[in-house]
């Protein structure tokens, strides 16, 4: 396996961007602000997503993965089913543990679930699926 690169300073930014987004989406959420927290989720998601191709660049596959999985759980927070199913799936294909992957395989069968009702699963679904103690 090839050395991984050192991040360039456009990663280190987005990085530290989507770092910020999380950390406020998290705190309006905490406080019941959902409608706050929902663009900041998207955001966030957005970011991740955008983060993962370039850490592959990088030679850093494990961090790839973990910032699909990140960006579905942003996606899955905002009801985005297809959308976090598609970046749950992209996440198994890479080197994750075998923790993150049972627990990654857990989030996706939610999000299929979720697909499957019409028209869309509620809140409190997802908060649940979310939970750390939550298991299938």
């Amino acid at each position: 396996m090839a050395k991984a690169k050192p991040l360039s300073r456009k990663v280190q930014a987005l990085l530290a961007e989507k770092t910020g987004l999380l950390s406020k989406a998290q705190a309006f959420a905490e406080m019941d602000m959902l409608a706050t927290a929902r663009p900041l989720w998207e955001a966030a998601g957005c970011k991740e997503e955008k983060l993962a191709p370039l850490m592959e660049t990088l030679g850093r596959e494990g961090e790839a993965a973990v910032h699909r999985a990140s960006a579905a759980t942003c996606f899955m927070r905002i009801g985005d089913w297809s959308r976090a199913a598609n970046l749950f799936r992209a996440a198994l294909a890479g080197p994750i543990s075998s923790k993150s992957r049972q627990e990654v395989h857990r989030l996706l069968k939610t999000c299929l679930t979720a697909l499957a009702k019409a028209p869309s699963a509620s809140a409190s679904d997802v908060a649940s699926a979310l939970s750390p103690s939550a298991k299938s």
